[in-house]
């Protein structure tokens, strides 16, 4: 069994980026709402609009990132999720497809492991220890039609 985890400086800013981005942001929109004018109104309602889709996608990876993956023969146990004592058990059978990453062609990003016929997606970080490890283990131990088309979408022919 192998056991990935994030290190502490990346769990304390996955849990609590969202704290001081807010704050930010509420410190530009103060100055707008105590002098009324349309201008103001329109940068306000821009800057409320960027709060809006920077907390949905932070509360969205609240949802999908597990702090400990574990990997044992034939299955992958994700627990330790942010506000929730959920845990999610799959079989290498389940994974439908991982996007992200070097799979979209990109060096950064979220990896998403995408499950079938369930609505759960996980979803990690090339900051969690053993990066390497763990998606030599889900490339090695899913379907052969998903191994495939994965490397079709890395490029390798």
């Amino acid at each position: 069994m192998q056991i990935f985890t994030y290190p502490l400086v990346y769990k304390l800013t996955y849990r609590f980026i969202f704290i001081p981005l807010n704050m930010l942001i509420i410190s530009y929109l103060l100055p707008l709402i105590v002098f009324i004018s349309w201008v103001n109104a329109i940068l306000g309602f821009g800057i409320f609009l960027v709060a809006f889709f920077l907390n949905s996608y932070l509360f969205r990876l609240i949802k999908i990132i597990p702090y400990k993956i574990e990997i044992t023969n034939e299955s992958v146990i994700c627990t330790e999720f942010l506000f929730s004592r959920k845990s999610i058990v799959f079989p290498f059978s389940d994974i439908e497809t991982i996007k992200g990453g070097i799979f979209d062609r990109s060096f950064t990003g979220l990896y998403r492991i995408i499950l079938i016929g369930r609505e759960n997606e996980i979803g990690y970080f090339k900051s969690i220890k053993g990066f390497t490890e763990l998606t030599n283990s889900l490339l090695k131990n899913v379907n052969s039609e998903v191994y495939r088309e994965l490397l079709k979408n890395m490029g390798v022919k």
